[in-house]
């Protein structure tokens, strides 16, 4: 099983590659007030949607270091000069519960 995100363009995932692939499961990513995110790609192409907004990551700089990821994480790649796009952060929901079902 191979998840990937819809992308982050707030356009249709159909458009872009990996969020296109049929055999993918493509995740778009929701707020955290569960609606869809305004930089989430959408369309027919999404299969599923998950949190993707406000989320807390792992980050560099130590081995304890955080960063919460909102919107686009533009903050982010200024700062840091490292982009993580947000619906990348919807996909990791998916893939547990993915990995999960596939384990039973």
């Amino acid at each position: 099983v191979v998840v990937v995100a819809s992308g982050n363009d707030g356009a249709d995932a159909c458009n872009y590659s990996p969020a296109s692939a049929t055999k993918a499961i493509t995740v778009g990513a929701t707020t955290i007030t569960d609606e869809a995110a305004y930089y989430s790609n959408a369309g027919s192409c999404v299969d599923v949607l998950a949190p993707g907004t406000d989320i807390t990551s792992a980050w560099i700089g130590s081995s304890s270091a955080t960063e919460v990821l909102s919107g686009m994480c533009a903050c982010a790649c200024v700062r840091l000069h490292v982009c993580v796009r947000c619906a990348s952060m919807a996909c990791p929901h998916v893939a547990g519960v993915a990995a999960q079902y596939m384990a039973r």
